[in-house]
């Protein structure tokens, strides 16, 4: 009989289903702050008993209210699975004044003996933001007076001054001997070839020259003409490269003088040498 008792009361005690309760909280750490200052959630979901699984964690808009990083910042956050329940704790710091809805948190939960999750969803609470200077603040500190530093070069501050005006002073002394006639008489590259052609073609004393020197002379004035005024390398072409580019008769005719005197060494009477200079000239002054 006593055995048959036992087994009774071991049967009775395993039938027991051992009922839990899960239940979530929210505790927040104040309802005032000042910007700047966290503010700290603490979230429970307590009796769940020891076999459970957690699948979610998230607020009830999507996180939409943190994205705003000028405004709301979640400094950290964590998550704790303990025995037979979870903590979730968070440091919230608002950039900004006036009054701030936080939303509920969702947690989703799957337990062993059952196919569908369990949600927990928090309360939504406030909090209100005010400034750091609030109505009790009856005076306010002074800034620190500025620190005066003195210059630590003194001595090279007053030699580069005195260089500086030295400078000046030499620098007014070279535009005062610079004179305004030779500025105005300046020869600039190319301003009138056929002038300064000409020119050089009546210095030529060409009774005095020899033939062969008459012919070089020529020749260089002729073709510096030429690469000042139609901007063409002369001096590297030959005779023959002249005549085809001009197609100029008179302009043939002194080229061949002057080949003549350069290849056969012939030596030119005055007249010879005065036609080659009328030529010269007459070459100048026209247009090819």
């Amino acid at each position: 009989m006593r055995k048959t008792f036992l087994i009774a009361i071991f049967f009775c005690l395993s039938c027991v289903d051992e009922k839990n309760n899960p239940n979530i909280s929210l505790n927040q750490d104040k309802e005032i702050s000042e910007i700047g200052l966290p503010v700290n959630i603490s979230v429970e979901v307590s009796d769940l008993g020891k076999i459970f699984t957690l699948n979610e964690v998230m607020w009830s808009d999507n996180g939409k209210w943190l994205k705003d990083s000028s405004t709301v910042i979640l400094r950290s956050s964590s998550i704790d699975t303990l025995t037979d329940k979870i903590k979730m704790n968070y440091e919230i710091t608002f950039w900004d004044t006036g009054r701030f809805a936080i939303p509920p948190l969702n947690v989703q939960i799957n337990f062993p003996d059952s196919t569908e999750v369990t949600k927990f969803n928090t309360d939504s609470s406030t909090v209100f933001i005010g400034t750091i200077l609030d109505s009790t603040t009856t005076s306010i500190v002074e800034d620190k007076p500025f620190k005066k530093i003195d210059f630590p070069f003194q001595k090279l501050r007053v030699f580069a001054l005195f260089l500086l005006f030295g400078l000046i002073i030499y620098a007014l002394n070279i535009l005062g001997k610079r004179s305004s006639k030779k500025l105005n008489n300046r020869n600039f590259f190319n301003i009138n070839p056929k002038k300064n052609a000409l020119k050089k073609s009546n210095e030529i004393e060409y009774n005095n020259l020899s033939s062969e020197k008459l012919s070089i002379e020529v020749s260089k004035i002729l073709k510096d003409y030429f690469q000042n005024n139609y901007y063409i390398i002369s001096f590297e072409m030959t005779s023959n490269e002249l005549k085809e580019y001009f197609k100029d008769e008179e302009l043939n005719e002194l080229l061949n003088k002057l080949d003549l005197v350069k290849f056969s060494k012939q030596e030119l009477s005055k007249f010879e040498k005065k036609e080659i200079m009328d030529l010269l000239k007459k070459v100048i002054r026209k247009l090819l």
